[in-house]
């Protein structure tokens, strides 16, 4: 997780949860097959190769309101264990 966390923001293109998050302003969620979903929207290298060893099921990225703009994301990720996430998740 620590090494995701460390290449995954350079790898990211404009297809990416988080240009989407940040475009839209509004939650993005996949369901299932998460990992083929966010490996598809990084360049590949260690980013891609991380991702692949964490697996998530499923993800989603909120965006953080703040004085009329978007102050950050929270992106939260679900292994295959945990059921998806539920409309009300998303929504917050």
């Amino acid at each position: 997780m620590e090494q995701y966390a460390q290449v995954r923001i350079p790898a990211l293109t404009n297809a990416s949860m988080i240009a989407r998050a940040l475009a839209g302003r509004e939650p993005v969620v996949v369901q299932e097959d998460a990992t083929a979903h966010i490996t598809s929207v990084l360049e590949e290298g260690p980013a891609t190769e991380a991702c692949r060893t964490l697996a998530p099921a499923a993800a989603v990225v909120v965006p953080l309101p703040g004085r009329g703009r978007t102050a950050g994301l929270l992106t939260v990720f679900r292994g295959p264990e945990r059921e998806a996430f539920s409309p009300r998740t998303s929504s917050c």
